[in-house]
Parts: C-alpha cells; sequence; structure tokens
C-alpha cells in the first residue's frame, strides 16, 4: 500500500507536466529528479553538510539523528531541531518519507538506495570516493 501511494504520487507529479532530468549519481546509477528539486531528504550526514554550504539547506525536508545533534550545523542553521529525521542509526522511516515527499532522497549505500527505489522514491547514492 505505502508503495502504491508513493508511486502513485510520484506519477502525478510527473504527468502535471513536472519538467525531469536525469543525474548520474556516485556509483553510476541513473536517477530521475524534478529539474527544480523543491525538497531534499538527507540521509546521509554528510550531505546535509554539503547542502548547508551550497545554499539549500532550506531545501531539506528530513534529515539524520547525528546532524540534529551536530553543534556546528545548529549554530549555523538552527532551524535543523525542527526539521524531522527519518533516519534513526540504519531505520529509514518509510511512512516518514511518504508524508515529506521529497524530489531525492539522498544516501550513502546501495541497501538504501535499493530499499528506496523500490518504494517509489528517487534515491541518489552519493558517497565520496
Amino acid at each position: 500500500m505505502k508503495k502504491l501511494l508513493t508511486t502513485l504520487f510520484l506519477s502525478a507529479i510527473v504527468a502535471l507536466g513536472a519538467e525531469v532530468k536525469t543525474i548520474t549519481d556516485m556509483t553510476g546509477n541513473e536517477v530521475k529528479i524534478p529539474a527544480k528539486t523543491q525538497k531534499i531528504a538527507a540521509l546521509w550526514h554528510a550531505n546535509n553538510q554539503v547542502i548547508l554550504v551550497l545554499g539549500g539547506a532550506d531545501k531539506i525536508v528530513t534529515t539524520t539523528d547525528q546532524i540534529k545533534k551536530n553543534k556546528w550545523f545548529a549554530k549555523i542553521y538552527p532551524r535543523i531541531a525542527e526539521v524531522p529525521a527519518a533516519l534513526n542509526g540504519n531505520d529509514i522511516q518509510i511512512e516518514e518519507l511518504v508524508k515529506l515527499a521529497p524530489d531525492v532522497v539522498i544516501v550513502s549505500n546501495k541497501n538504501f538506495q535499493e530499499n528506496l527505489t523500490k518504494n517509489g522514491f528517487s534515491a541518489a547514492n552519493l558517497i565520496f570516493r
């Protein structure tokens, strides 16, 4: 049921004429995302900081507990305290992601990416190499 709802939601976005572009993530996978990404699920702590430095912190709709506890991040971007954490350790909260409807989910491992893609999300593995 969750997968169906997610798929329907993402299909509706495309059906409404939203422009889509294809990116290639760090593992070589092609990922389709909206041309104008507005909502980012940043499920890897290191990429939260990259997004912040690049000026995209306001697009983060979910993060990790590790970032929420990071004093430096909280000092630079206090609003992070209000952003929910859809990743707790190795546990992705799929229901939370469905509710937040991110345009892209940034992850750091293959298992997360496969699980999210299977559930209808655009997941990009941006692990540094």
